[in-house]
């Protein structure tokens, strides 16, 4: 398993170098993604977050999104990583994920429903998807980062309340309910 979540660490270091990405500063996230379509796409579906065009406001954290066509064959390698369960009031569907921890500064996630793999490493995060799930995969974790800061630097350290709720397959849960920045 390792070796094959590692060839996604070489492959993620290849396509910066190798791609010829496009840019959006959102927030304290600097995105960088493949196509101009997406930068569109995430700017209709998440202009309430955006700051500017390309800017930059300091440090940041880094989301790297990648077209990756064959992100479902590595499932089999998460069939005994640890079963994330979140339950959405809005759409009343429990979704599963799984996660294999590296160490404390790095995991990764795979996600059946929205077809990719989520690597974070401190302070940044690369998408892995296939072509046709590319849009709303990576528009996915980007609002979810913004909504929930969930490596969000010290400096800026708040926490988003919406009705979510989060199971791991302990029992062991988080429920987070409302709508306001505290």
């Amino acid at each position: 398993m390792e070796k094959a979540l590692n060839d996604l660490i070489k492959i993620s270091k290849k396509y910066k170098k190798q791609k010829d990405l496009e840019h959006l500063e959102v927030e304290y996230l600097s995105v960088f993604y493949e196509g101009k379509d997406f930068g569109n796409y995430l700017y209709k579906h998440l202009s309430p977050y955006f700051v500017s065009n390309g800017s930059s406001m300091g440090e940041k954290n880094k989301v790297y999104c990648f077209v990756l066509e064959s992100v479902d064959d590595y499932e089999k390698y998460f069939v005994h990583a640890k079963k994330i369960k979140h339950y959405s009031p809005s759409e009343n569907q429990v979704f599963q994920k799984a996660k294999y921890i590296i160490s404390t500064d790095e995991d990764f996630v795979y996600d059946s429903q929205n077809h990719c793999i989520i690597y974070t490493n401190r302070d940044e995060t690369i998408i892995f998807s296939n072509r046709l799930h590319y849009n709303q995969a990576c528009k996915r974790v980007i609002r979810d980062e913004l909504i929930y800061g969930l490596v969000q630097s010290q400096a800026t350290p708040s926490i988003m309340l919406h009705s979510s709720c989060a199971v791991d397959n302990t029992g062991k849960a988080i429920l987070i309910c409302g709508d306001k920045w505290m």
